[in-house]
């Protein structure tokens, strides 16, 4: 009987491991099983708070792996394009974050890429100090602003690197007005009565002049009296209008962001002599809350700011390209296998209904990475998902 032919194989098909029929049949099974399996997609989130719909772009996700890889320090995001749930730099977000400190290394120092109109002086002050003693320092990122309350945690880094065109901001507080439901700087009633009384003074100056040379042989002591009465007569309705409470708590105010910012510029090695006026200057020297401190502008203030690196500058603008325009991105980008995500919610979903408090306190030990990368996402929050 004649042999039977070898069939030769195919040039483009793994050859079949030795062992018998048992196992090359194995062995073709799983090779199929591979590869029908589809790829599991991962979502981004962050580590304090997601973006809208509780996945970040891709896009945004690859611009902030490549920056940690340049700047070789992890990336933490601050992008704050809206009002909303952490959309301010408060004391709020400050918690949230100091509730995941331990997602941070530390004695590490982090890169904070700061995308904010600003919050609270308190919030900013705790939020930098926090990153200060938790991680060593940091490094301030500004692609494009920060204003207000996140000037100040600017104050606070250990290094600033800012866009060509990015911005900061002066540090007087707003507040609403209820009368005129308009924010306004709380320096306007300071700056008011400050003005008033150099009002007062020229007003006594001009009255005197011409008493002096219209009552010729008058003494001075004769005529400042009928000098100070016809200016005090002119502006008492003004002073009358003054709530001096109001006043002062409206300097207690100004002076809050002042003193913070003295204790994080000193915090970064700078003189106190020094740190005392440059804080007056945030304060007190530019004429709007809007006024745009450039890089220039930063230089003169001594901040020592520094031009973004070649390699930095186009991964800044992707992230600003890429960054949602209607919620913020908080914390250090994380993937997350949804999958895995589901399934541990449901686990625990399940031992919640049964009462199983143990079970469920082992569950959550066991999937507490996973539980906390895909906590917040609302896909997975969505019951009809579990």
């Amino acid at each position: 009987m004649p042999a039977p032919k070898k069939i030769a194989p195919d040039p483009g098909q793994t050859p079949e491991p030795d062992g018998g029929d048992a196992n090359a049949t194995a062995a073709r099974v799983a090779r199929s099983v591979a590869d029908s399996t589809p790829a599991k997609k991962a979502a981004y989130t962050a580590s304090v708070f997601p973006a809208e719909r509780g996945q970040i772009n891709p896009a945004l996700a690859d611009a902030a792996e490549r920056l940690e890889k340049a700047l070789g320090m992890p990336v933490w995001l601050l992008l704050q394009p809206a009002l909303g749930e952490c959309g301010m730099l408060n004391e709020e977000l400050y918690r949230r974050l100091h509730s995941q400190r331990f997602t941070m290394t530390q004695g590490e120092p982090v890169a904070l890429v700061i995308d904010s109109p600003g919050g609270t002086a308190k919030g900013a002050y705790q939020f930098a100090r926090l990153l200060d003693h938790w991680c060593g320092g940091f490094t301030a990122v500004v692609p494009e602003y920060a204003k207000s309350a996140a000037t100040l945690l600017v104050l606070g880094a250990r290094r600033l690197i800012m866009s060509r065109f990015a911005e900061l901001g002066p540090l007087d507080v707003q507040l609403l007005d209820p009368e005129r439901e308009v924010e306004r700087s709380g320096l306007d009633e300071v700056h008011s009565l400050e003005r008033l009384h150099a009002s007062a003074m020229k007003a006594v100056d001009s009255t005197m002049f011409i008493l002096m040379r219209r009552m010729t042989g008058k003494r001075t002591d004769t005529v400042l009296p009928m000098a100070l009465e016809f200016v005090s007569g002119l502006l008492k309705p003004l002073y009358e209008k003054i709530d001096t409470v109001h006043y002062t708590m409206m300097s207690r105010l100004v002076k809050e962001a002042e003193e913070y910012a003295k204790r994080l510029l000193r915090s970064r090695g700078m003189d106190p002599e020094d740190a005392a006026k440059v804080a007056g200057r945030l304060v007190e020297d530019y004429p709007s809350h809007a006024f745009v401190i450039d890089f220039e502008e930063a230089v003169s203030l001594r901040l020592q700011p520094e031009l973004p690196s070649t390699e930095v500058q186009p991964i800044l603008d992707d992230i600003v390209k890429h960054a949602p325009t209607t919620s913020s991105v908080v914390g250090r980008v994380l993937a997350v296998d949804m999958d895995d995500a589901r399934a541990a919610l449901r686990r625990v979903a399940s031992h919640m209904r049964a009462g199983q408090p143990q079970i469920l306190a082992q569950e959550l030990n066991k999937k507490r990475a996973v539980l906390h990368r895909a906590a917040d996402l609302s896909a997975i929050h969505d019951q009809s998902n579990l």
